[in-house]
């Protein structure tokens, strides 16, 4: 081999080199992207969570406020009603926490 062949071997290595340390960089990047939108759902998830939970201790607490009123023999059937589709919502927003609870991973993953 001449001084001409090493030189151009070396170049090749050189931007072969470079190509994959770009491709590192890409990579990289987008594990970046990944464990930050890992990091947001999680948070929401929590956030989902917490307001469900605020939720179902309100429901109760206006549940006893009917009952209270019942017993002083005021009409609450359109109030029932009105609670009645809150807790379904909530118990849907419920589902729902646990199926994007099962989709997010734990954030130390």
């Amino acid at each position: 081999m001449d001084h001409r062949s090493d030189d151009r071997i070396m170049a090749e290595l050189r931007i072969m080199e470079r190509r994959l340390n770009d491709k590192l960089e890409e990579i990289l990047t987008a594990q970046n992207d990944i464990d930050a939108a890992v990091t947001a759902l999680t948070g929401l998830v929590s956030d989902i969570q917490a307001q469900s939970a605020n939720l179902s201790t309100a429901v109760t607490a206006i549940q006893n406020e009917i009952s209270s009123l019942q017993s002083q023999g005021v009409d609450t059937s359109a109030l029932d009603a009105a609670v009645a589709q809150v807790a379904d919502a909530q118990s849907a927003l419920d589902s729902s926490v646990s199926s994007v609870s099962s989709v997010v991973p734990p954030a130390n993953s």
